[in-house]
């Protein structure tokens, strides 16, 4: 009996052996593993939008430095390597401040009661200012979330009748989805 289990065995774990190590195949297009037809081409792109990035930030109570030379305000840096000496020199950088409802985004410049946003770019990064009308020293915002929008140059030549500060204007002619 004993036997007769040992060579079922052989038996049995050799099949395994010889089924699992079988050549690959490719099966039909379709399939997956195998690559199917080329698809239609799809639709034209809005001009100059090849190079388009856009980039959501969130700041925390820790990511706003207070200072009061020349005047009092504070500013936070985001980090944004899309923006390239190509953009700076070419393109466009427009920056938007997510409303305290959470449900707009509005274009910077950003005035809200005697607080102001303001936000200036060069090459990688993005500083943003918030300051108050009368000079005095704001209280930090905390947690704000930004959306940073890099035109490429061909986009700013193909698009001149945009308004840049709207961007309920950009995202319908992006055909944008947040």
């Amino acid at each position: 009996m004993k036997h007769l289990l040992k060579i079922t065995a052989i038996l049995l774990f050799s099949s395994l052996l010889n089924f699992s190590c079988k050549k690959a195949e490719t099966g039909p297009k379709g399939d997956t593993g195998a690559a199917g037809a080329t698809g239609a081409q799809g639709p034209q792109g809005t001009p100059g939008t090849s190079n388009m990035q856009i980039q959501t930030f969130t700041t925390t109570t820790a990511s706003w430095i207070s200072y009061s030379w020349p005047y009092e305000y504070i500013e936070t840096v985001l980090n944004v390597p899309a923006i390239t000496s190509t953009v700076v020199a070419n393109g466009d950088v427009r920056v938007y401040v997510l409303d305290a409802a959470g449900t707009s985004w509005m274009g910077m410049p950003y005035s809200f009661f005697s607080y102001q946003y303001n936000y200036k770019y060069k090459v990688s990064q993005v500083v943003i200012d918030y300051t108050i009308y009368n000079n005095g020293a704001p209280v930090n915002p905390g947690v704000q979330q930004f959306k940073v929008v890099i035109f490429p140059p061909a986009f700013i030549k193909n698009n001149s009748d945009i308004d840049f500060n709207d961007y309920s204007k950009v995202k319908e002619r992006l055909k944008l989805v947040d």
